[in-house]
């Protein structure tokens, strides 16, 4: 009898258990969450200032700019941002984008996860979209790696 109720009186203690990882790892879910949001990270050591340009050339007839200019990532850390391009032109107009970064070694360092660049993109007369960008920080980069600049010019495809 004793050894059934031993077994009975340890399960309340393994459920409260249970209960406490799950907390725990909500919380560390929430956090990491937090950390993941572009600029959200303060400008400590081990932080990259990442400044956001677009251009158009070749006398496209579009206006094209980033929806944030200046962003604070951490090595690792996957960043989000947009572009916004509108058609300022009276035809439809197809464009493609290219990506430079700035210092030449942020295009080893800069890594980029998901971008508009990858595609021809073709807006109609006053036609405007969001294009999402997302971009990490190699965590190989050394420690005086405190500034990069991401460049996106869009082109005519024609």
């Amino acid at each position: 009898m004793s050894e059934g109720r031993g077994v009975r009186s340890v399960r309340p203690v393994r459920i409260a258990a249970l209960a406490l990882l799950w907390a725990l790892a909500t919380v560390l879910a929430h956090e990491a969450a937090a950390q993941d949001r572009p600029g959200t990270a303060p400008p400590d050591e081990g932080a990259v200032k990442v400044r956001v340009v677009g251009e158009v050339k070749g006398g496209l007839p579009w206006k094209f700019w980033a929806t944030q200019s200046e962003l604070i990532a951490r090595p690792g850390e996957t960043v989000q941002t947009s572009y916004r391009a509108r058609n300022v032109g009276d035809k439809p107009v197809t464009g493609k984008a290219y990506h430079m970064a700035q210092p030449p070694i942020g295009e080893q360092l800069v890594e980029i996860i998901g971008c508009f660049c990858l595609e021809l993109l073709t807006l109609q007369p006053g036609e405007e979209r969001e294009l999402p960008l997302a971009f990490r920080i190699k965590w190989e980069a050394p420690a005086d790696f405190k500034a990069v600049m991401i460049q996106y010019d869009f082109w005519p495809s024609d």
